[in-house]
């Protein structure tokens, strides 16, 4: 699942912003991103829950059909992995196009730093992580 916050990210959210000193430019190029990646994922979002209620609905039939809850499950995990995609696709954006090498090696330290502190994957990017199997 997602998870809160995938939607957008604002100038604090995905580590973004804060500690960073964004330029003026930056913070326009970030807010305009932000507003357009809103706007799509907002859409996506609407879509996947209409696919998730379709789901409930069909499972709760008297006798569901497999072929239709097959189909059913693989459109929602199509809606999932589009939202996952197109977030992904809008950090990489920000990543090498309005962040500074610097800036991005500051955020990569602190959410470092995050982790360490929080035990968490060492992996999680843009608030994914990477669920490959432990050493």
């Amino acid at each position: 699942m997602l998870g809160a916050g995938m939607g957008g990210f604002g100038m604090g959210g995905w580590g973004f912003g804060g500690g960073l000193n964004l330029t003026d430019q930056q913070q326009h190029d970030l807010q305009q991103l932000h507003d357009t990646h809103r706007t799509a994922m907002i859409q996506m979002w609407e879509q996947f829950s209409d696919a998730q209620r379709a789901m409930e609905d069909l499972l709760l039939r008297d006798n569901p059909d497999q072929t239709t809850v097959t189909a059913g499950i693989a459109e929602v995990n199509r809606l999932r992995d589009k939202l996952a995609t197109s977030h992904v696709n809008t950090c990489l954006q920000v990543l090498q196009t309005i962040l500074t090498p610097e800036q991005r090696a500051r955020l990569h330290e602190r959410r470092q730093a995050w982790h360490d502190q929080r035990g968490v994957n060492e992996s999680a990017v843009c608030g994914f992580e990477s669920h490959s199997a432990a050493p």
